[in-house]
């Protein structure tokens, strides 16, 4: 039975660039149903992605594979990366903290590795759009069932937790188009 792939990014649906992720995901995995949670992050607002996506989580199939793009970084040394989370549920994405909260509403991390297969990314890997070449192709080969460790270069000693969350209680990160305050909330260990 297919897993369900839940899609977040900043693309915005102006342009071609959700339904080209979502060619390149049913190209490899035609039977994935995608759940487009939002294409409407600010741009570049990791922040606001790592929100969201943490606070729909309880809301989504227990088995899905999450594929979420909001990356000032891309084209950059920052890692592309899969984590697999304590409940079993497995995340992909840029290391740049933008699937933290997801990952800890799922238990924590377990594994985390860097995606650059070259039989998972599609080739030449654009510097500009790793949602297409990286991100939808590493989401859907996770979603058939390839073992997690062969969709990836490496196992990743560390990934990026850079939400601040370590530093402080509450932040009130912003608000939502309805009035309602978004914040990021965690307790101190």
């Amino acid at each position: 039975m297919a897993r369900p792939i839940v899609f977040v990014t900043d693309y915005g649906l102006a342009d071609g660039f959700v339904g080209i992720c979502h060619g390149v995901m049913a190209r490899i995995a035609p039977e994935a149903r995608v759940i487009d949670l939002t294409h409407a992050i600010p741009r570049q607002d990791v922040m606001r992605g790592a929100l969201v996506l943490g606070r729909a989580t309880d809301f989504m199939p227990g088995d899905a594979v999450y594929a979420a793009v909001v990356d000032p970084g891309v084209g950059s040394e920052r890692r592309s990366i899969a984590v697999r989370a304590a409940s079993g549920a497995v995340l992909v994405g840029p290391d740049n903290g933008l699937l933290s909260m997801a990952w800890d509403a799922f238990g924590g991390a377990v594994a985390a590795v860097e995606i650059a297969a070259e039989d998972v990314v599609l080739q030449p890997v654009s510097k500009t759009f790793h949602g297409r070449d990286v991100f939808a192709p590493a989401a859907a080969h996770l979603e058939a069932r390839v073992v997690f460790a062969r969709a990836v270069h490496q196992t990743l000693s560390s990934i990026a937790v850079r939400d601040g969350r370590s530093r402080q209680r509450a932040r009130l990160a912003t608000f939502s188009r309805f009035s309602a305050r978004l914040s990021a909330c965690s307790a101190r260990k």
